[in-house]
């Protein structure tokens, strides 16, 4: 029997969300009964991290659609189509806005492949205008683009309820031909660190017996409120002399949360770490993870957390109170108008309770998050999508 064959359209093969999602979906769905193949539209950022690699032993093709260092929207469906028209794609599977028009558009060139797309955000959401560069009618224009070429598409697939109501109500999709696959969580993010790991970590970020920790996970952008975090910090200190403030990430923010961090006193306090190749480590480290993000698709840093059994302070945000499902014991959930600082300082004098009731979940959770039941489901909706 010939092997299902999907080509993903990624936006760039650079480490976020969605690229480690697939990479976990396509190491649960092998050969011989599936054969991936890869194509992106950007070459990555300068100072983003590569993912090309980890992507190529599940690929059977990998295909830029660009020339040299730039992104050539207008081309990139061009390049698919005449790609697909030598291929036998059974079905395109495509995620983020630019991916999903590019896919769409080399569909109707090649002869109408089937398309099914994945929501990754709530892209049409109020809060979410950060990402068209704060533009009403940068967003308004892409959401017309979105809805048209979008009618075509076989299925839709929404990471979490909510961005599957508010992507179906903005783009006029039924909610028939639309399924709530969660983003997974790979099991190396859980992983149990040894405590010689761990002490290795101490000593290279100072932690000593005393010292609480405070971890954040995340892109250093507006989205997730690091600044939020930093300006909490001088209050967190008051009642916990010597916690220290961890931030795993990299972004367009970053020199402004250095600086955010000297003027307010806080500087010593506050580590910025880069991108690491050891955060369920990290996560195993702390004391209370910090996530006050505006906006998620599907909170998996909130996630992973969680599956460390660590507490949390999060925003009171509906993506936050689905990622936390069940978990809501081990969970600080703190709304807009409220400060930060006191909710940090509660969950770090409960941090014992608060860890107890994330360990008696963390079971549950982490089959909740499985990846091979989630690529499962992403599995049954492609060859659905192929047959008809």
């Amino acid at each position: 029997m010939r092997p299902l064959e999907i080509l993903h359209v990624l936006e760039a093969v650079s480490m976020g969300g969605a690229e480690q999602n697939l990479l976990s979906l396509v190491a649960e769905l092998p050969s011989p009964g599936y054969r991936h193949h890869l194509a992106w539209v950007k070459p990555i950022s300068e100072g983003a991290t590569e993912m090309g690699p980890a992507f190529a032993p599940y690929m059977a093709s990998m295909i830029p659609l660009y020339e040299g260092a730039r992104a050539s929207l207008p081309a990139a469906p061009l390049r698919l189509a005449r790609w697909l028209r030598g291929s036998r794609i059974d079905v395109i599977h495509a995620q983020l806005i630019l991916p999903q028009l590019v896919a769409r558009a080399a569909s109707i060139a090649a002869g109408g492949v089937p398309v099914i797309t994945t929501w990754q955000n709530a892209y049409y959401d109020d809060d979410a205008l950060g990402g068209f560069g704060d533009s009403r009618r940068r967003r308004a224009i892409f959401r017309t683009l979105d809805r048209l070429s979008g009618r075509s598409d076989r299925h839709f697939i929404g990471v979490s309820e909510h961005v599957a109501r508010s992507c179906a109500d903005n783009l006029g999709v039924s909610m028939d031909r639309v399924s709530v696959v969660y983003n997974s969580v790979a099991r190396s993010r859980f992983a149990a660190a040894t405590p010689e790991e761990l002490d290795r970590l101490r000593a290279e970020l100072g932690v000593t017996a005393a010292t609480r920790v405070l971890l954040s996970v995340g892109r250093l952008s507006e989205q997730k409120r690091h600044g939020d975090t930093i300006d909490a910090m001088p209050a967190v200190l008051a009642r916990h002399p010597g916690t220290l403030l961890l931030i795993a990430g990299r972004g367009p923010l970053t020199e402004q949360l250095r600086e955010q961090a000297k003027a307010r006193g806080v500087a010593d306090a506050v580590r910025f770490l880069g991108v690491r190749g050891d955060v369920a480590a990290l996560y195993q480290l702390a004391d209370v993870f910090v996530f006050p993000s505006r906006y998620e698709g599907l909170a998996l840093a909130l996630i992973e957390a969680l599956a460390n059994a660590l507490p949390a302070v999060v925003s009171d945000i509906p993506q936050n109170r689905e990622a936390a499902l069940g978990v809501e014991e081990a969970v600080r959930f703190v709304s807009a108008s409220e400060p930060l600082a006191p909710a940090i300082v509660k969950a770090l004098d409960d941090r014992a309770t608060l860890r107890a009731a994330a360990l008696a979940k963390v079971a549950a959770l982490r089959e909740r998050f499985s990846p091979t039941r989630l690529a499962a489901q992403f599995a049954s909706i492609a060859e659905a999508a192929a047959r008809r």
